[in-house]
């Protein structure tokens, strides 16, 4: 009997533990926005084809988030947690070949530190931004 008892008060206590540990960080907000991607001659996306938005935080111990893009509009939507980050897109064809553009194209924007794009996430419920990659270098807005 006594086994017993101990054995639910160190469960307790465990189950304690996570929700204190869950509790300590910044409450993820709705990151609504387009991406615009290049208008490329010799790349077309077909419905398989996959535009993955990252954002990659400044701050350590935060984990990267990310969401698909969609393929017709750019749309996305992500929860990610108040602070500045590094944004990041890439692109991944289904058929595994890929262009010397695409190629190009995911080495800008889709690894990091050789892209500069940024963008902070502020404590309002819900924000939408754009992400434009039509020309060079590329920027971030908020809408």
């Amino acid at each position: 009997m006594l086994r017993i008892t101990r054995v639910r008060w160190v469960m307790a206590f465990s189950v304690c533990l996570l929700v204190l540990a869950g509790c300590g960080g910044k409450k993820p907000v709705t990151v609504k926005g387009n991406v615009l991607l290049p208008k490329w001659r010799d790349v077309k996306l077909a419905d398989q084809d996959f535009v993955q938005v990252r954002f990659v935080p400044e701050a350590k111990g935060v984990a990267a988030t990310g969401a698909k893009a969609s393929l017709t509009d750019g749309s996305f939507t992500a929860k990610v947690p108040p602070g500045k980050y590094q944004v990041s897109v890439q692109v991944t064809l289904y058929s595994g070949t890929i262009s010397e553009t695409l190629k190009a194209f995911n080495k800008a924007y889709g690894s990091l530190p050789a892209n500069t794009l940024s963008y902070e996430v502020v404590e309002e419920p819900e924000q939408t931004i754009m992400i434009d990659l039509s020309t060079p270098p590329g920027k971030v807005t908020k809408k």
